[in-house]
């Protein structure tokens, strides 16, 4: 099969989304030749990466979460001109059996009109951006046009994909979906399954640790974890914090002013084997966050062999079941949150039977495991 790829973030410029599409298009070129279309950029591109990259020039960055909605609507109208021509033009040179768009909005407007002006069956996958405006912190639909513009997109795609039920979900409360939507879940590394009995003599992190991980953004809401971990009864704890961003400084002051400084580590960003390497040597993975699609991180943990304390604010119910592999709270909920990371700490069977219950459901969420489910759609299409 010769598949087109078209997403507007991809290693190194992204968040959760981008990390998933590069997984996909490594799993899929094994067996099929995959093209990527994405954003130009000045940071190179992993030495790791497969496929045929495509880079197409835009105006700014293609990114609605930290800059100007203004600036937003230019740099995905640019793109969205340039992946076109660009999409267009290597459809004439080479057949493309199929085109998946990650993201209704702006890959999934690109892929409709190739896929309609090149009768090429057309894919497109949603992620929590496009349901929810990311400058709303991801808290309120879209409203107007681009609802109807969205709309369009899905409708018409051959085959709709959601990376969790609840953006399943959402999709057909808010935007009145009317052809049915498939949940395939962002994938991780299909490593070997971790030894649970992690401490060593390398380990990075103190006795017992709580480890996090993500962008250090408003809608992570570290600071209610932050707090969360300075009301706990168990006080020889520490809270490792793996990530970077616009919030370092004022996270920093929120430990200072919680009185919890000397027991919070921030690494900022680390490799993903320095991330690996602190998660398989943690208690407890935790992720306060006020919104996730998915969550991709607590699979991360999950395959680490940790049990997970989340709000139950999205995706996260795909990966976290309440009692079994941890505990679930509602976002914002201080009280909730550090009785749950206080059942964990001090309770050592606890953490070893839940995070046995993590490592065992950590293969279906393997990349290998996701590849398989989007050839079947698309294999599925094609004979139809």
């Amino acid at each position: 099969m010769n598949l087109l790829v078209i997403v507007h973030e991809y290693p190194p410029d992204c968040g959760g989304g981008g990390i998933h599409v590069s997984g996909m298009v490594k799993e899929l070129s094994r067996s099929h030749s995959v093209t990527v279309i994405i954003p130009r950029s000045r940071q190179k591109l992993p030495s790791d990466s497969w496929g045929n990259i495509i880079r197409v020039p835009t105006i700014g960055r293609v990114n609605a979460e930290t800059q100007s909605r203004l600036w937003a609507y230019i740099g995905f109208a640019s793109f969205m001109l340039s992946a076109t021509l660009t999409g267009l033009l290597l459809s004439y040179k080479q057949h493309f059996d199929f085109i998946h768009s990650y993201f209704a909005v702006p890959a999934g407007f690109i892929g409709m009109v190739i896929g309609k002006l090149r009768h090429i069956p057309h894919m497109v996958t949603l992620i929590e951006a496009d349901i929810f405006d990311p400058q709303s912190r991801c808290t309120r639909p879209y409203r107007g046009f681009l609802r109807k513009i969205i709309r369009g997109i899905i409708n018409s795609a051959a085959v709709r994909t959601a990376i969790s039920r609840y953006i399943a979900d959402a999709a057909g409360t808010h935007y009145a979906i009317t052809r049915p939507l498939s949940v395939v879940t962002p994938g991780i590394p299909a490593t070997a399954p971790f030894s649970l009995t992690r401490k060593n003599n390398d380990n990075p992190l103190p006795k017992l640790s709580i480890v996090s991980a993500g962008r250090l953004v408003e809608r992570k809401d570290f600071v209610t974890l932050i707090t969360a971990f300075s009301r706990m009864t168990f006080r020889q704890g520490h809270l490792t914090i793996i990530g970077d961003g616009p919030m370092l400084d004022d996270l920093k002051q929120s430990t200072r002013r919680l009185q919890v400084a000397d027991r919070v580590i921030f690494t900022g960003y680390v490799p993903d084997e320095e991330k690996y390497r602190i998660m398989r040597a943690a208690d407890i993975f935790a992720l306060t966050s006020v919104h996730e699609g998915f969550g991709i991180v607590i699979a991360e943990a999950m395959n680490c062999g940790l049990p997970v304390v989340s709000t139950d604010a999205g995706g996260q119910r795909d990966l976290v079941a309440h009692g079994e592999n941890g505990f679930l709270a509602p976002p914002g909920d201080i009280a909730a949150l550090a009785e749950h990371l206080d059942s964990l700490a001090c309770d050592t069977a606890l953490r070893r039977r839940m995070g046995m219950v993590s490592l065992s459901r950590a293969p279906r969420f393997y990349n290998s495991t996701i590849g398989e489910q989007y050839a079947a759609l698309m294999e599925s299409q094609e004979h139809r």
